[in-house]
């Protein structure tokens, strides 16, 4: 019975169309089945890699850097090109942020040859100079390694041999961290030594003009005026001739150390004035009124250059 060429239903014999579609039958037979071979014709398509010991021919896992079979070293022309790529391009870099993306974007490769080498790698590029967010891209990729090697070396001497390589890099890690740390300390402690005299200058006058109004507040009566408020004053006009000048470094701690001081002596004169009618505390008050003024009005000057 011959079979449509175009539909592939059966035809009656002699029949010249196709009952199911209507097409034109061929009316020979071979046709009929070349037409049923040919849609019943199978294809195999490979997808992926086989990877083959290149001694034996022994099809090799993932992460095998020994031949089980015949035990040659499984050695990585495609990795050792990649990891001199990205060593190049590391050098190459123009940033620091994309240092830090080649490092935290490479993969690990897998033979033993290049994870020795990219350990040797990482530790040669962790120098004191180095930003924080690149140590920690590098500390990122080391557990990444650590993991890696456990999946890929077998024999206890490779195992040996990275764990040494890992500790050194580690350390070297540490060691880098902890220097810049020591160097943010060291560059803090500069810049208080360089304020340090305005510091102190600036305290002991806080400190003076305190135990100056106090004193005056306890052994002056509410009548009379003693010498001790004029040394109150003349301290205070003092304060605003050579205070701001003080104020001019890199540290802030000058001026918040004026500002307190200013805060001490009006907390400590304003009651006093609210309590006793006393032309001196008035004088005093109207003194450090003014003189906080023109100190702080010179300070946000000074911050302002």
């Amino acid at each position: 019975m011959a079979i449509c060429s175009k539909c592939g239903s059966q035809l009656p014999d002699g029949a010249k169309f196709c009952l199911n579609c209507g097409a034109q039958s061929s009316g020979s037979p071979e046709n009929s089945q070349s037409y049923q071979a040919g849609n019943s014709k199978r294809e195999t398509v490979f997808e992926g890699e086989i990877h083959k010991c290149p001694s034996c021919g022994e099809v090799l896992g993932a992460f095998v850097t020994t031949c089980p079979s015949c035990g040659y070293e499984i050695r990585g022309g495609k990795s050792s090109a990649s990891l001199h790529e990205f060593s190049m391009s590391l050098a190459n870099a123009a940033s620091d942020e994309q240092r830090t993306s080649l490092i935290r974007n490479f993969p690990v490769p897998n033979t033993k040859e290049d994870i020795f080498e990219f350990l040797i790698l990482a530790s040669s590029n962790i120098t004191g100079n180095t930003e924080q967010n690149i140590c920690d891209a590098w500390a990122v990729k080391f557990r990444q390694v650590e993991q890696k090697a456990k999946l890929a070396l077998t024999a206890d001497a490779d195992k040996a041999k990275f764990n040494e390589l890992y500790e050194q890099a580690k350390k070297k890690l540490t060691r880098d961290k902890y220097v810049k740390t020591a160097k943010k300390a060291g560059s803090f402690l500069v810049k208080i030594s360089n304020s340090l005299p305005q510091v102190i200058i600036t305290l002991a006058w806080s400190i003076s003009i305190a135990v100056l109004v106090i004193i005056c507040c306890q052994n002056v009566d509410s009548s009379g005026f003693s010498p001790l408020q004029l040394v109150t004053m003349l301290d205070l006009i003092l304060g605003a001739i050579i205070i701001p000048p003080m104020t001019r470094c890199d540290s802030a701690m000058p001026k918040f150390i004026a500002t307190i001081g200013l805060l001490v002596c009006f907390g400590l004169l304003i009651p006093r004035c609210a309590d006793k009618d006393s032309v001196g505390y008035i004088m005093i008050l109207v003194v450090a009124v003014i003189c906080a003024i023109i100190m702080l009005t010179r300070m946000f000057k000074s911050k302002k250059k």
